[in-house]
């Protein structure tokens, strides 16, 4: 299917262009206790450190002259401090995320569906014990290739607004999650940068 264009074309649409891979990410620490009901991503300046936060600037995915195709998404989760089995079990089954652009919502998608590889994968020594804190675990094996790949990829223009938001139960359906250690969650949008050329 070809990519949605998510905004009518400006009049600074790039006709002479390079396109470039990238992947777009932002990453929050998910504190012990309770899991907060909504969490925006790419809402606030990224930090300078690019292991950490890779997009324009808050709001924004790609700045003036710059248009980013999402192809494929995904969620990594990082070890923060002691977190346990239980609560990547609980943010991966249990939590959904939002992509929205231009004050419009353009799909909600469970956690499971959104890995950086395929499912709870877990390293570590002890990690058949109950309650023990993990040494390694993903939302799958990483490859690229495991990514969720959207049906019909999005375009997103210059200075247009962006937003990732991940839902966690709020206790209506699902209890609250209770998170017994601090996790960091990046939310990966892989796909094409098209720029000026220069």
């Amino acid at each position: 299917m070809d990519p949605i264009r998510t905004r009518q074309a400006q009049g600074t649409t790039l006709i002479n262009a390079q396109k470039i891979h990238d992947v777009k990410y932002a990453t929050k620490l998910l504190p012990t206790g309770v899991l907060a009901s909504s969490l925006d991503f790419f809402t606030s300046a990224p930090l300078a450190d690019v292991t950490y936060d890779n997009y324009a600037n808050g709001g924004n995915l790609v700045d003036s002259g710059k248009e980013f195709t999402i192809y494929q998404v995904g969620v990594q989760l990082t070890i923060g401090t002691t977190p346990t089995i239980a609560d990547y079990d609980l943010i991966i089954g249990r939590c959904v995320l939002a992509l929205s652009t231009a004050q419009k919502e353009y799909g909600r998608f469970p956690i499971l569906l959104l890995p950086s590889g395929g499912g709870l994968a877990v390293q570590g020594s002890q990690v058949g014990v109950a309650g023990t804190a993990v040494q390694g675990v993903t939302n799958g094996m990483p490859t690229r290739n495991g990514m969720f790949k959207l049906a019909a990829p999005l375009i997103i223009g210059a200075n247009q607004s962006f937003k990732a938001t991940l839902y966690a139960p709020n206790a209506v359906g699902f209890p609250a999650i209770t998170l017994t250690g601090t996790t960091y969650i990046r939310i990966l949008l892989d796909g094409v940068e098209q720029r000026a050329a220069a």
